[in-house]
């Protein structure tokens, strides 16, 4: 239960200090390092990029609450992206040098082989997550010692992904409050909270929703637009920054009520940067560092969805296509 929470949360690194006492993880980085831990973690910057920036809206119309002259949301959004069969596995090809050796006739010969690895098909953080049931790569290297050609079978066992899945979801608490001359305010925010002997997330997200359909006379629906903003932090448990995410959204809105029914529709552009940085300890003492930027694919999405209004208690769900998988919402909470 407290692993998924931490996936649910974008709390991947909390894993990476248990796979560090791994020797084949800590060989595999000394050799690829950076090139084979973006291919690894792309899934789950795209993922968690189109996460972020989904479930902003349930309604395009602000004002007329319960409560006259001010409006209230209070709830919970889930959003989910699809991962595709192509998001849990990648190929690389990398090579590395290699000091090799054979006896022939009871003479040893040694010398370094360039060593061309093909990696296909192996798994990303939502791929397999059973090593038993991830072959190995082997390639034949060799080289040349006084004449002798010296060979020597080397092989490569891939990470097994953490978690094998077709789908990631993030639980995201919401506010908003309006309105002032047609205006509303969006807060997402979650605690910087100590998890365990895991680490620390913080979340904060600010939004500005205005309505357009309140300048047109007679329209027959409501039309916002609105800007979001939003920043993730995760902290390993020596205080050291593992992750960063800020993402940035601005969307149109439209939507329709009849009775307790509010079907909605909407456009939205989106941009989701990342900053991992995580250095691995060995056994040994030595220190192992990856760290690199990354940016969500995902730039683009449009969608629909319905919401229910049962008193106060309001019900949503919406599915979205983004520009490179299907996100799916759904929220409920309170408005007055």
């Amino acid at each position: 239960m407290k692993r998924t929470l931490l996936l649910l949360l974008g709390g991947l690194f909390f894993a990476l200090p248990t796979l560090a006492q791994d020797e084949e993880l800590v060989e595999l980085l000394e050799e690829v390092g950076e090139s084979y831990a973006v291919e690894y973690l792309r899934p789950f910057v795209d993922a968690f990029g189109s996460d972020i920036n989904g479930g902003l809206f349930h309604t395009a119309k602000i004002g007329g609450g319960l409560i006259p002259l001010l409006d209230v949301y209070v709830g919970v959004k889930v959003v989910a992206a699809a991962v595709s069969e192509d998001d849990q596995m990648f190929d690389l090809q990398y090579t590395t040098t290699r000091q090799i050796s054979q006896t022939i006739a009871g003479q040893t010969f040694s010398c370094n082989a360039d060593v061309t690895f093909n990696l296909t098909d192996v798994p990303t953080v939502f791929g397999e997550s059973d090593r038993a049931n991830i072959p190995a790569s082997t390639v034949l290297a060799s080289c040349m010692q006084n004449g002798v050609t010296v060979a020597e079978s080397e092989s490569f066992d891939p990470i097994p992904g953490l978690i094998k899945t077709q789908i990631a979801p993030l639980p995201i608490p919401q506010v908003t409050i309006g309105s002032f001359m047609g205006t509303d305010v969006t807060l997402r925010y979650f605690p910087n909270v100590n998890i365990a002997d895991y680490g620390q997330i913080e979340m904060l997200g600010i939004g500005v929703r205005h309505s357009i359909s309140q300048y047109i006379p007679l329209m027959p629906v409501n039309i916002t637009v609105q800007g979001m903003w939003q920043k993730l932090s995760i902290d390993d448990p020596d205080g050291s920054n593992l992750l960063e995410t800020t993402a940035i959204a601005g969307n149109i809105a439209a939507s329709r009520s009849l009775g307790p029914l509010t079907a909605y529709v909407g456009a939205q552009v989106e941009k989701t940067d990342f900053s991992f940085a995580y250095t691995f300890t060995t056994d040994s003492g030595a220190p192992i560092e990856v760290a690199f930027d990354a940016e969500a694919e995902n730039k683009f999405r449009v969608l629909g969805g319905v919401s229910v209004a049962l008193g106060p208690i309001i019900v949503n769900a919406d599915a979205a296509r983004g520009t490179q998988n299907w996100i799916f919402s759904g929220g409920v909470g309170i408005g007055l």
